[in-house]
């Protein structure tokens, strides 16, 4: 997106152009009542604090926000043209600034009363996204107005995607109708697309022109007959003029009249007979050979349904044969000129293909052939037959990725990463800023890593991984992080080996400090989930969320002892779910989020008492990180996703950010500070983003997606 390279990060000392100013005769070297200093022939030193050198955002504006300082009164701030506002002589200032959409620069001039001034004094990046894709779930290929057509489950939309710019617009939320869009379709004769919606039980008609939604069926039109119960996908029988709905509330394969929207049911568990029930399953239709294609993702087979509704199965585990058994399919397409399916399968993270007529499959890509960018979470595609690819969604990237059919590589159709699309996260799990070495560390569990990423420009470079530096002790469920700083390391709980790894922070070498046999088996973890570092005692504290317990581990030895439980040291404010953990050094305490309680606990160093430090109910929380410079503990609540500030005094909430503003929160999990900056840092799993957020207004921009 941009040449990070190029970007002013703080201010540039000195001046663009300088006029000293002389004082009267006499004086003592200041100025004659303007705020002047003899001798100050420099312009203002400009620190920019919020957003980060290099972000992205979806608002029309953004707010500036900055400091400065100048022997001599400063005269003005301005960013882009635009005057800054301050209270206390720009010592702290901001300025809103409109932007365009795309790449933004904003530069910061800056003058003081000697007459010294400068145009370049820094400068930030800002890329404004016209459509920001949060959970994208349907694609289909429009030709005849050159673009592709998503759905996106979250922001209940359809959005287009030119297919030569790559330029993305809004189409259509059919007038606020859609709920949870799923599958589907262009009925190109009616000019509009036909949309499943899964919570409404309705396949509603989009025109592809205004945009404009209508009904086609649901369970009062055009009657009551055959209802929906939970239509995931939709495909048209050009033959028949029909549209066909797999609905996996009642497992069954649906006709939908297109004129009228009147339901029949063309495939269920009795209908027309009972062979080869269907149960989940994106479809397709084979035109040539009179049929309709399934993939059930819980039987794993490809079954098709012929146009009296009989059932039989293509392919599985066990026809043709057993090789290259489905593990989850979440698509289906025909490639008819080379008589073969294409199935998407999110188990392998890859494509096969499937002989139309043996069912024979044969693999076109997965995780190992194309590591170098990996499916997150692959929903659905389109076959692109003019340029031999498909064109595959991804929900958990939210980006489209193109996929060549016959050498199975793949490459980004239209990324949304920012600052650009190297080292993309996958599956974000907890965050711990290192600022020795001015960096974020990220665990993610998709990709099985540490990610390191740069605070300022939102940068990232894996640091530890099954292949950074080695295959050692690799990471399996990375799930927590925190720094060592005293012993010169990181710490990593992971689940999936319930055990605490050291990572160097040089090189990424990964070592076991603590698992179940290591030093012994004392107090063994279950499902370790977060971790933080009491640097007086010198030992980690792990939360153990099915044990309900504070398990300390010693740094030196890796030797567990169990802090607080439901029986130690009793049974009062006993947790229910612990999720997140952070030190408060000052008041001699450990404060627990407790998803289940919806309360922070504090939990007493010395003894392991515990007691309620929040006053409110929280919803889900399960992130915390101790704001001392601010006397409060920073919580992520997952259930509302929100930001919710925890008086360490007195234990009053107040909400920081919120769900429902632009850039807007989908599953927020972590949560740290640039103590350098000041910035809040958020991981959003829902977005696969790490957000920046100002401290005191809550305003945020994507920092690293």
């Amino acid at each position: 997106m941009f040449d990070t390279t190029r970007i002013v990060i703080l201010a540039v000392l000195g001046s663009a152009a300088t006029t000293p100013m002389l004082s009267g005769c006499g004086s003592d070297g200041a100025g004659i009542n303007d705020g002047s200093v003899a001798g100050d022939t420099l312009a203002p030193a400009v620190t920019v604090t919020f957003p980060p050198a290099v972000s992205a955002t979806e608002g029309e504006t953004v707010t500036v926000y900055g400091s400065a300082s100048d022997a001599s009164a400063i005269s003005y701030v301005r960013v882009n043209g635009v005057d800054a506002i301050s209270n206390d002589g720009f010592a702290t200032w901001s300025a809103v600034v409109d932007l365009a959409i795309g790449d933004n620069t904003l530069a910061i001039q800056i003058a003081d009363a000697a007459g010294n001034s400068d145009d370049q004094a820094a400068s930030i990046a800002i890329h404004r996204q016209t459509v920001r894709l949060m959970a994208p779930e349907a694609i289909v290929l429009d030709n005849s107005n050159n673009r592709l057509l998503v759905a996106d489950r979250t922001r209940r939309a359809v959005f287009a995607i030119d297919l030569a710019s790559g330029a993305r617009s809004f189409l259509s939320d059919a007038g606020g109708s859609l709920s949870l869009p799923e599958g589907m379709v262009l009925d190109r004769p009616n000019n509009r697309l036909l949309l499943v919606d899964s919570l409404e039980k309705a396949v509603i008609g989009i025109d592809l022109d205004a945009g404009d939604g209508q009904t086609l069926s649901d369970s009062s039109t055009p009657n009551a007959a055959n209802p929906l119960s939970l239509p995931t996908d939709i495909a048209i029988d050009m033959v028949t003029g029909r549209a066909l709905v797999v609905d996996t509330g009642l497992d069954a394969v649906i006709a939908v009249d297109l004129n009228d929207g009147t339901r029949t049911v063309l495939s269920d568990a009795v209908t027309p007979d009972s062979n080869a029930p269907l149960f989940s399953s994106p479809l397709a239709i084979d035109s040539a050979s009179g049929r309709a294609l399934v993939a059930d993702n819980v039987l794993d087979a490809l079954i098709g349904v012929e146009v009296d509704g009989t059932r039989s199965v293509l392919s599985d585990a066990q026809t043709p044969d057993n090789v290259l058994p489905f593990r989850n399919p979440t698509a289906v397409n025909l490639d008819l000129p080379n008589r073969r399916a294409l199935v998407l399968d999110s188990g392998i993270n890859g494509l096969l293909t499937v002989d139309l007529n043996t069912g024979a499959r044969n693999l076109l890509s997965d995780r190992a052939s194309q590591a170098e960018l990996p499916f997150a979470l692959p929903q659905d595609m389109v076959h692109d037959v003019a340029n031999n690819r498909v064109l595959i969604v991804d929900s958990r990237r939210c980006d489209v990725i193109a996929e060549d059919l016959t050498t199975g590589v793949r490459s980004l159709f239209s990324g949304s990463g920012t600052p650009d699309d190297a080292n993309r996260f996958n599956f974000l799990k907890a965050l711990a800023y290192d600022a020795v070495n001015r960096r974020v560390l990220v665990a993610d569990d998709g990709l099985d890593a540490v990610i390191a990423m740069d605070p300022d420009t939102g940068e990232r470079l894996i640091f530890s991984s099954a292949t950074m530096p080695d295959a050692s002790n690799r990471l399996v469920t990375p799930s927590g992080i925190a720094l060592d700083d005293a012993n010169n390391r990181v710490l990593v709980v992971d689940q999936g080996l319930n055990a605490v790894l050291t990572i160097d922070p040089v090189d990424g070498a990964r070592s076991v400090l603590s698992d179940n046999t290591t030093p012994n088996a004392d107090h063994p973890f279950v499902l370790a989930t977060a971790i933080a570092v009491d640097v007086d005692r010198n030992r980690a504290l792990v939360v153990d969320q099915f044990a309900k317990a504070v398990i300390a581990v010693d740094l030196a030895s890796g030797a567990r002892t169990v802090l607080s439980d439901d029986a130690n040291p009793d049974a009062a404010n006993a947790f229910s779910q612990p999720r997140g953990i952070a030190v408060d050094a000052e008041h001699n305490r450990a404060l627990v989020a407790d998803g289940v309680l919806g309360a922070v606990i504090a939990v007493d160093l010395d003894t392991g008492a515990r007691t309620l430090l929040s006053t409110s109910l929280l919803s889900l929380p399960v992130g915390i990180f101790l704001d001392a410079a601010n006397n409060r503990a920073l919580v992520v609540e997952t259930a509302n996703d929100k930001l919710t500030a925890v008086d360490l005094t007195t234990g009053s909430l107040t909400t920081l950010a919120v769900a429902d503003a632009v850039n807007t929160f989908d599953d927020i999990i972590a949560v740290t500070v640039d103590s350098d900056s000041g910035r809040i840092l958020i991981a959003d799993q829902g977005m696969t983003t790490v957000q920046a957020i100002h401290p005191l207004t809550g305003e945020r921009v994507d920092v690293s997606h």
